[in-house]
C-alpha cells in the first residue's frame, strides 16, 4: 500500500466517523425536545386543572354567570382538542 490509499482510507474513515457522530448528537437533541414537550404537557395539566380548580371556587362564591361560560368553553376546548 502506498501513502495515497493509506490517506485515503484514513479520510474515509473519518468521514463515516464525523457522520455517526452527527447522527448521534441529532438523535440526542431529538431526546432532549421530546423530553420537554412531555414536560410542558405536565405543566399544562397541572395549569389547567388549577383553573377548572379556581372556576369551581367561583361558582361557589357566585360567580356562576361568566365563570360557568368559560368553564364549559375551557372544556369543551380540551376535549375537542384531545
Amino acid at each position: 500500500m502506498d501513502l495515497v490509499t493509506i490517506l485515503e482510507c484514513f479520510v474515509a474513515i473519518i468521514t463515516v466517523g464525523g457522520f455517526f457522530i452527527t447522527v448521534y448528537k441529532l438523535i440526542k437533541k431529538i431526546d432532549r425536545t421530546i423530553t420537554t414537550v412531555d414536560e410542558l404537557k405536565q405543566e399544562q395539566f397541572y395549569v389547567v386543572k388549577s383553573i377548572f380548580v379556581i372556576m369551581d371556587g367561583l361558582g361557589q362564591l357566585g360567580a356562576n354567570g361568566p365563570v360557568t361560560k368559560a368553564k364549559e368553553e375551557l372544556r369543551d376546548y380540551i376535549i375537542k382538542g384531545a
